[in-house]
């Protein structure tokens, strides 16, 4: 075919283009690009379809086949986006759980310069999320002492950690 020829042979076939490549890509801005590409080919492969028996049905398995790759290529680089989306969640949550273990190696030891009986209160009340009356009974004392502890330990411990709220340490 001449030049002439084939850009005749493609106006007179881009509905049947066009709804080929819609059949599988059912967006507008994705046609166009899969159109120009089957263009392309088209007037690469000229040679071919002077020899082909049936060039409309070549033209129509060009198509086919470049929305289908283009689909291909599009799912493996949604699937390439979701795993870095995943490393970097992956990533974040580890740094978090560092971060939180760091955190908590300085309210353990934070816990352990209080008095034995404020850190086992503290303990048992914010940790083990215990009542004041079941701590009573574990640690054999009164309500009101075991309150008086919790309240002590829980003053001492906001003093030494206001550091993490981005407060000087040791306020």
């Amino acid at each position: 075919m001449t030049d002439y020829e084939l850009k005749q042979f493609i106006s007179e076939n881009k509905s049947i283009i066009i709804r080929t490549i819609w059949r599988y890509v059912r967006r507008e801005e994705d046609m166009e690009e899969i159109l120009q590409e089957a263009i392309i080919i088209v007037w690469k492969k000229n040679k071919l379809f002077n020899l082909h028996p049936n060039p409309k049905a070549l033209l129509k398995k060009i198509c086919i086949n470049i929305s289908i790759d283009f689909l291909r290529k599009e799912s493996k680089r949604k699937n390439d986006i979701e795993i870095i989306n995943n490393i970097e969640l992956i990533d974040s949550n580890l740094k978090n759980h560092i971060e939180y273990e760091r955190i908590k190696k300085i309210v353990i030891n934070s816990i352990a310069l209080l008095s034995k009986k404020q850190s086992l209160a503290v303990l048992l009340r914010l940790i083990e999320e215990k009542t004041y009356e079941e701590i009573a009974i574990i640690m054999n004392c009164s309500e009101a002492t075991v309150r008086t502890h919790v309240k002590r330990g829980r003053k001492k411990l906001k003093k030494k950690l206001n550091f993490l709220n981005g407060d000087n340490y040791g306020k």
